[in-house]
């Protein structure tokens, strides 16, 4: 039964790299998943928020957006604790700069855990939860992506597509 939501919040800054990502991967340049009290948890390029490049939580009002839609995920409460828990796990982690030129299509695996682009942390997530995915031969949830990960437009496309998935704050 679902019962909880996880909480995606996609954005565009009101710089100019935040505007050319976003013409590039589908309108959005960045994603937080956001807890319930507020802290937005993502992998960022950027020392803001009072933390520095890397994945950390950060708070609600670490920067002033252009764009902002916040999808709510529909899921159990254990697969969002999960969801929760897999960024905590990587706090610290660094920011996947190959990530970035990976999004040309480069041949990059982004499935490596030891460092973390925004929306390719938040695919991660979705998989070891079970949110999203169909199971891999190992097993394990695997969501079908390239191999040169998600961008931010992406998976709102995959999330807006979810049943039941909601739009609960826009501007």
């Amino acid at each position: 039964m679902n019962d909880a939501v996880v909480k995606l919040a996609f954005v565009r800054g009101k710089g100019c790299s935040s505007g050319i990502i976003g013409r590039l991967t589908g309108f959005f340049s960045h994603v937080d998943c956001e807890f319930d009290d507020g802290t937005l948890w993502g992998a960022r390029s950027d020392k803001v928020g009072g933390k520095p490049a890397g994945v950390w939580g950060r708070p609600p009002d670490y920067e002033k957006w252009e764009d902002r839609t916040v999808f709510a995920i529909p899921c159990t409460t254990l697969q969002r604790e999960s969801y929760h828990a897999f960024y905590v796990s990587q706090e610290g982690r660094p920011y996947d700069w190959r990530a970035i030129v990976n999004n040309f299509g480069l041949g990059y695996d982004f499935r490596t855990p030891d460092h973390w682009f925004c929306s390719d942390i938040a695919t991660a997530a979705g998989e070891s939860s079970d949110l999203w995915g169909i199971p891999d031969i190992d097993g394990s949830r695997k969501l079908f992506v390239p191999t040169y990960g998600t961008s931010p437009g992406m998976l709102a496309m995959l999330v807006s597509g979810k049943n039941g998935t909601t739009i609960v704050s826009s501007y």
